[in-house]
This record gives structure tokens, sequence and C-alpha cells, in this order.
């Protein structure tokens, strides 16, 4: 039988939903308030995973600001590489993204270009190591 209906897959928690073998996928929400400096955006373990690639939209509610990033990291186990490219609202970034490894996990940081409340929505493909 042919239907146009969705086919929702939903987490619990932190889970992920795993295609096959060598991919995974999630989505989660974080919220940052009353900072401008460096802050976690999100983490996967470097020994599982070797490349990710993220979709964030982020949401300024205070200055009516809106972005989508994609960001693109990959490691080598000892350091993290980033490339990230977005479009917003207006022509200064919402924020600045970097990558790290720290205690096993690739971080993707971030720098917030404001203060204000920013809500980060994001999915993310993961490519095992």
């Amino acid at each position: 039988t042919v239907t146009n209906s969705d086919l929702n897959l939903i987490t619990q928690g932190t889970g992920m939903i795993v295609f096959n073998a060598h991919t995974a996928v999630s989505s989660r929400q974080v919220t940052h308030v009353g900072s401008s400096g460096v802050q976690p955006l999100d983490s996967f373990t470097a020994a599982t995973f070797r490349s990710a690639e993220y979709l964030v939209s982020a949401t300024n509610a205070t200055e009516t600001r809106y972005e989508v990033a994609k960001i693109l990291v990959t490691h080598d186990g000892t350091n993290a590489y980033i490339n990230s490219s977005s479009v917003g609202s207006q022509t200064v970034q919402m924020a600045t993204y970097t990558a790290d490894i720290s205690n096993g996990q690739v971080r993707i940081l971030i720098v917030p270009q404001s203060s204000d409340s920013v809500t980060y929505k994001m999915f993310k493909t993961l490519i095992r190591v």
C-alpha cells in the first residue's frame, strides 16, 4: 500500500538513530543564556566516530535574528578540524564555531556574538571510524 504518511523515528534522551554500521544521526536543542564566552554546543566520542556533519539553526528572539550554519568536523585522534558556513538575517554571524578533543570527546564549541539568550537546534550525522 502506498501512502503519503510520515515515518516518525523518535529517540529518547541522547539516543541516536543508526542507519547502518557506519552512520548514525541525532538531533537536540541547546539554549545559551547571557554569555558571550566559549561554550560547548555538542560532542561525540572520538574513538567511535571519525567525522560529523551538523546543521544548526540559531534563534536570538531578543534581537529577532536567525541563522543556519553547516558545520563539518573530522579528527585524527589528537586534533579536530572544522569548516563552517552560515547564512543569516544579518550580515554578522551569530556565533563562531571551533572544535577540539577533550577527554576522548570531539567537542563543537561556539563563541556567541551576543550575550542574549540564543537557542540552537541541531541535526547531526556521524560517520564511524
